[in-house]
């Protein structure tokens, strides 16, 4: 059965975007699935490690533990920029993966996906302001937490390819993490960059 957000749409080969403006078409629930993929993450309150121990404070001089990293992730993710950088990298993803979008459907993606980033790099420095350290762990790992957003979102949403995206899981959350880094830097991962 389909979830209820890609409003029928059972395989991600029948996604065209741009939608005409009467047309419902998916919407990612981009906000629970941030919070549940922190939960998997080093440092996350699923991580065994971290069960029943309590972070050292942080002196913004220190070393970037973990549960410092993910205690900043979590605050970023929750912000409204963070859920519109998320929800047009899946769309992205889609199209450089699938092929899925006209230009004019990208040009405006990109757009949206530029206002979004440039605010969240702001609502960051001013989170973090005085740890750079702690800045740039956090602004390095949002590419890699985007992307495994949209490989869940994929795999959650698209019924129809669901056993196929399981079984190329692998390639799929690769080419997503280089597509994610890609359009928020402007550089192109290595795959093994991606994997370390």
């Amino acid at each position: 059965m389909c979830p209820a957000w890609v409003h029928g749409v059972r395989s991600v080969l029948d996604v065209c975007l741009p939608l005409r403006e009467d047309a419902e078409g998916p919407s990612p629930p981009v906000a629970s699935y941030l919070e549940e993929v922190l939960l998997g993450m080093v440092g996350g309150a699923g991580d065994p490690a971290t069960k029943g121990v309590e972070p050292e404070v942080r002196r913004s001089s220190g070393r970037v533990s973990p549960a410092h990293r993910m205690e900043a992730l979590q605050s970023i993710v929750a912000v409204a920029p963070a859920q519109r950088v998320c929800t047009s990298l899946f769309w992205l993803v889609i199209a450089g993966i699938f092929g899925h979008l006209r230009q004019d459907g990208l040009k405006t993606l990109r757009e949206d996906l530029g206002e979004s980033w440039f605010a969240l790099t702001l609502q960051a420095m001013g989170k973090f302001t005085g740890d750079r350290e702690l800045q740039d762990a956090v602004m390095s790992a949002l590419p890699f937490v985007f992307a495994q957003v949209v490989y869940r979102l994929l795999v959650d949403g698209f019924v129809e390819d669901r056993k196929q995206f399981v079984k190329g899981a692998e390639p799929l959350l690769l080419k997503s993490s280089q597509i994610s880094h890609f359009e928020l830097t402007g550089f192109q991962a290595s795959a093994e960059a991606v994997r370390r």
